[in-house]
């Protein structure tokens, strides 16, 4: 027996009928005007006999149980027949609360409805809280249920239906709604009326549970199908395509539409179809696929390689297939990197082969595994003959093992960026190699399994260096032949012109001279110059070869050093009826360059400008041309230089046709006018017209600064001799040639006034004047650096280590001189203790400003009258004493205690422009030596 019923889901507020009451005569809901709205939609759902079955039990147990509750009061007055009732009640509940069900009957006649304790229970009340109204099924039933369950009532009263069932919702005692599956049937009588409806209400929670459960579930492995990376496929025992996903539409090309229930062939190139569809038929025996490799061809055309593993559903008898379901793995990319790795390891492997390089690998244990035929070359073994056999072969016996213990770092990870190890070959030569490797490691990072060593034969090249070193030793052994000769002439060449330009300036000073001697010693003083200024431009050019001349850039003032250049040579241009004359735009007056190398070439093409000029003009021009760049331009009208001579225009000691007709220079001029320019970072160019006159040019970077130039020493005027009353100043004069030492004496002589403010003595070489130093403890020491026995840098050094060793002796001022020919070995000398630095043949004026820059002596000059030393009372001195600050005081008394005539100068130098009377009166002891008067003074108030 079954039994159908509509279940239907009302809108919301579909409420009508809830406080409708049945009567006995007929039902009051049936002909309540509710009807099912248009939009809701009925699902027939069967009910088994078994569920209905087990609700007219029920409802049969609830009657039962009422009639024997109505036995019970009827035969109250036997015993024996009540306990038979309760017993068959007891079994009777039992078996209902077995059932899970919540029992209720309801009489049409009296609207009467009784509800059982499981009906109650279900909806949260405990017993003391259960009410005998009849309508609380209506009260609390979902308001979107009534309609529903209205209709389904009416219906099975109406059309004499005599079991029903519907679900509906039930408000619990907590607030939620409890949905119950209420199944019951109708007790008629004879005439078909109803008189009572009799069921049970099955709670639905754990089915409604398991249900949405279910389809989340589905939800979820739908999903998990559909948007899974890897392609998924399902077809029929027959290969008709079933199911695919979308990463299966990717692969494919196709949507799922156009291709279900169609022949799974369709989806494999055409020369593949057999086979593949041959894989697939085994599938219909229940073989698996774990890895079985099958082609799909895109729509397109394209071909994509996939990896396939599958698996057969079965029906429960095991025998029959439903479906197969496959999922694959897109491999296409890797095959293609497979085959590109195999073009590439053979690539490779012809490429260590055939390389140009010698190329071998060896394993942990130093054995030979592998090695190309450049390495064949270089060993002269086959790959055949060395396979296997320890490296050590392959190394010259004497160096075996320091090659070894070079390979021996390799297994620790070592890396070789250049090493050398030399290989000798088959027929015994030796070859060199520079090698570089790479050890190679298992997973771990710290097993090696194998060592490649690439190499690169250096022989030749290293046959090369060698013969390359040799070279390089030999020229820098002429290059300091070359030095040490140009050092030599310098100092030869020199020594001779410091006697004859010093003895020169020393008759110079000589008032006695009438007007033919003094215009013969002009002479001499003037060829004596000539002679200084060639030997000087050799060594210069003889520096700029050796690489021993550099750019000395500092702010120097531009306008003045153009105006300097002019005016040099405005004389001269005057007496050769020539119109000398400076073009320049507006100029940046301080600049940073060279301005030595500069004014050297100003003055070179300046000077051979008017030389080669007899008649027109002579024009420096200075302009700016871009940024810092700077064009200097000599333009003159003079004879013109021929287009064959300009080529060897600038090198040295070459001459034009010009040149050589005016007979003078060197041929050094313009060759070191270019390459200082070139030093400077510029480039000299020459255009000449013979017979209408030449222009030199050049240009040079000039940055513009703001910095002030360091401030020239003053323009002094000729000194005439010392200030008397200066503290005596003792004068060490060292050089081994007595022509040397001589002018300078004699020079120094003219200077000293009486009583005199200088003592002077000489030595012959660096021992002698250590030990005058010791004993007689000069001020000032004029040092020649070169001298036999002891140099001069040697006496210089024990000088001033003896100065630090003893705190009372005197600070001596010690000057180098030197013929030197290299500028900068002036910063060697003052390194090893010099004080000041003075060359040969020496210029009177620089001596002078080094001892009144470094001793203090003062001079006095031409238009000057020197100042008369005062006579001072003793009252008179100590008042002018005690005036004196009073760490003064004990300065000069500590200095006098000591001896120390060169700190008591210092001090008195501080008096004289203060207090000229009391310094002329204490200048006077110091000349004398008196330490007594200066105890004398000093003892009271010092």
């Amino acid at each position: 027996m079954s039994l159908t019923c509509s279940i239907v889901s009302l809108s919301a507020g579909a409420q009508a009928g809830r406080d409708a009451r049945l009567v006995p005569a007929e039902p009051a809901f049936i002909n309540q005007p509710q009807a099912l709205g248009a939009d809701h939609h009925a699902t027939i759902w069967p009910v088994p006999a078994l569920v209905l079955a087990l609700s007219i039990v029920s409802a049969a147990l609830l009657r039962t149980i009422v009639k024997n509750h109505q036995a019970q009061a009827a035969l109250s007055h036997g015993q024996t027949r009540l306990d038979a009732l309760e017993e068959s009640e007891e079994r009777l509940r039992l078996v209902i609360m077995g059932s899970h069900d919540a029992p209720w009957d309801w009489d049409l006649i009296n609207n009467d409805i009784y509800y059982s304790p499981q009906w109650w229970e279900q909806l949260g009340y405990a017993p003391d809280e259960r009410r005998p109204e009849a309508d609380l099924w209506r009260l609390w039933m979902h308001p979107d249920d009534a309609a529903h369950v209205t209709s389904v009532l009416d219906g099975a009263l109406r059309n004499h239906l005599g079991t029903f069932a519907v679900e509906l919702r039930l408000l619990h005692k907590d607030g939620h709604y409890v949905p119950v599956l209420a199944r019951a049937f109708i007790t008629r009588d004879d005439g078909g009326r109803p008189l009572r409806v009799t069921g049970a209400n099955m709670n639905l929670s754990e089915r409604q549970r398991a249900e949405q459960t279910l389809r989340e579930t589905n939800a979820y492995l739908e999903n998990l199908i559909n948007y899974a990376n890897a392609p998924i496929i399902v077809w029929d025992p027959q290969f008709r395509i079933t199911r695919f996903n979308h990463a299966f539409e990717f692969l494919s090309g196709r949507t799922e539409v156009q291709v279900l229930g169609q022949s799974l062939e369709t989806l494999f190139p055409p020369a593949l179809r057999e086979r593949s569809m041959a894989l697939i038929r085994e599938t219909l025996s229940g073989q698996r696929w774990e890895v079985v490799e099958i082609k799909i061809q895109h729509c397109e055309g394209s071909e994509r390689t996939v990896l396939w593993n599958s698996a057969t559903l079965f029906t429960p008898d095991g025998q029959t297939p439903l479906a197969t379901i496959a999922q694959g793995q897109d491999i296409t990319e890797r095959k293609r990197a497979e085959d590109e790795l195999h073009e590439t390891n053979a690539y490779l492997e012809n490429l260590i082969n055939y390389a140009n390089a010698p190329i071998i690998v060896w394993d942990p244990q130093f054995r030979i595994t592998r090695f190309n035929q450049a390495f064949e070359f270089l060993s002269g073994y086959t790959e055949a003959q060395v396979l296997g056999k320890s490296l050590d072969l392959l190394f010259p016996p004497a160096l075996c093992e320091h090659s070894m213990g070079l390979i021996r770092q390799t297994l620790s990870g070592q890396r070789w960026e250049v090493v050398e190890i030399k290989i000798q070959h088959r027929d015994g030569s030796v070859r060199t190699v520079l090698w570089n490797s790479a050890t190679l490691f298992a997973a771990d990072g710290q097993t090696p399994l194998a060592t490649i060593a690439q190499g690169q034969d250096i022989t030749e090249r290293k046959q090369a260096e060698e013969q390359l070193a040799r070279a390089k030793e030999a020229a820098e052994a002429a290059n300091r032949a070359k030095s040490e000769f140009l050092a030599n002439m310098s100092h030869e060449i020199r020594t001779p012109l410091n006697s004859i330009l010093g003895f020169a300036q020393v008759l110079g000073r000589d008032p006695a001279l009438n007007a033919t001697q003094r215009d013969s010693l002009t002479t001499i003083q003037r060829s004596g110059e000539h002679l200084l200024i060639l030997i000087n431009d050799i060594l210069d050019m003889a520096k700029i070869e050796a690489g021993r001349m550099t750019v000395q850039a500092a702010p120097f003032d531009l306008t003045t050093l153009v105006a300097e250049a002019e005016s040099f040579f405005r004389q001269r241009a005057h007496e050769r009826g020539l119109a000398l004359t400076v073009a320049s735009s507006v100029l940046p007056r301080m600049v940073v360059g060279d301005a030595m190398k500069l004014r050297q070439v100003l003055i070179n093409l300046v000077g051979n400008a008017v030389k080669f000029t007899t008649e027109g003009a002579v024009t420096l021009r200075v302009e700016p041309v871009a940024d810092d760049l700077i064009r200097f331009s000599v333009i003159d009208t003079g004879m013109g230089i021929a287009p064959a001579e300009m080529a060897r225009l600038f090198e040295p000691f070459g001459q034009t046709a010009s040149g050589r007709h005016v007979q003078g220079g060197t041929g050094l001029g313009l060759a070191l006018s270019s390459r200082f320019v070139r030093l400077m970072g510029g480039e000299l160019r020459a255009d000449s017209t013979p017979g209408q006159g030449s222009c030199f040019s050049f240009t040079l970077v000039l940055a513009p600064t703001a910095a002030i130039e360091p401030r020239a020493e003053r323009a002094e005027l000729p000194v005439l001799g010392l200030e008397p009353g200066q503290p005596v100043c003792r004068v060490l004069i060292v050089d081994d040639l007595p022509d040397n030492r001589a002018p300078l004496r004699a020079l120094l002589d003219m200077l000293n006034p009486q009583p005199p403010v200088l003592e002077l003595r000489e030595a012959a070489d660096g021992r002698e004047a250590v030990a005058l130093w010791e004993a007689w403890q000069p001020q000032v020491v004029f040092m020649d650096m070169r001298m036999p026995v002891m140099s001069g840098e040697a006496a210089t050094r024990q000088i001033k280590a003896r100065m630090a060793a003893r705190p009372d002796a005197v600070r001596s001022v010690v000057v180098a001189l030197t013929a030197s020919a290299f500028n900068e070995n002036r910063d060697h000398f003052l390194a090893c203790g010099c004080d000041d630095f003075a060359g040969k043949p020496f210029r009177a004026e620089e001596l002078f400003a080094i001892l009144e820059r470094r001793v203090g002596l003062r001079f006095v000059r031409a238009g000057q009258t020197p100042p008369a030393a005062a006579a001072l009372s003793g009252e008179e001195l100590a008042a002018h004493l005690t005036a004196c600050p009073e760490g003064w005081r004990a300065d000069l008394k500590n200095a006098a205690e000591l001896g120390d005539f060169g700190r008591i100068t210092a001090l008195l130098e501080a008096l004289r422009e203060t207090d000229p009377a009391l310094c002329a009166a204490l200048a006077k002891w110091a000349y004398e030596y008196d330490l007594e008067a200066f105890a004398g003074a000093l003892a009271g108030g010092g």
